[in-house]
């Protein structure tokens, strides 16, 4: 028991060291997303037009509120299946502008009403 005991502040440190490492290393990753979804918005800001960066602004807007769920942290009163079809329907917005802002017409992408209906089936 007194080898335990000896050992035992050994054994904390590396406990700390361990969580330490754990979470340098998530704030490291989460700082990197946050820098790639600046940058990919910054891309919509200078090369959209002014109905791709409106229909970007809903979806950037629709999307954080799913994530806030998801952590719990969502107000109490919150609507999931209203926040899930606002991301997908601004998610569906923005393809639309932004295909015809570069004028690509190849059809349509839109994937919301596929995603209800898939939810419903299954």
């Amino acid at each position: 028991m007194t080898a335990f005991l000896n050992q035992l502040p050994a054994l904390m440190g590396v406990i700390v060291g361990v969580l330490g490492t754990l979470l340098t290393a998530r704030l490291n990753d989460r700082a990197q997303a946050d820098a790639q979804r600046t940058k990919a918005w910054e891309a919509v800001l200078l090369l959209g037009d002014a109905d791709t960066v409106a229909a970007a602004r809903e979806w950037r807007w629709a999307v954080p509120q799913l994530e806030r769920a998801a952590r719990g942290v969502a107000d109490d009163d919150f609507d999931r299946t209203a926040a899930v079809r606002r991301a997908d329907e601004g998610r569906d917005r923005f393809c639309v502008a932004a295909r015809a802002g570069l004028t690509v017409g190849s059809g349509d992408v839109a994937q919301a009403r596929w995603l209800t209906d898939r939810q419903m089936n299954s």
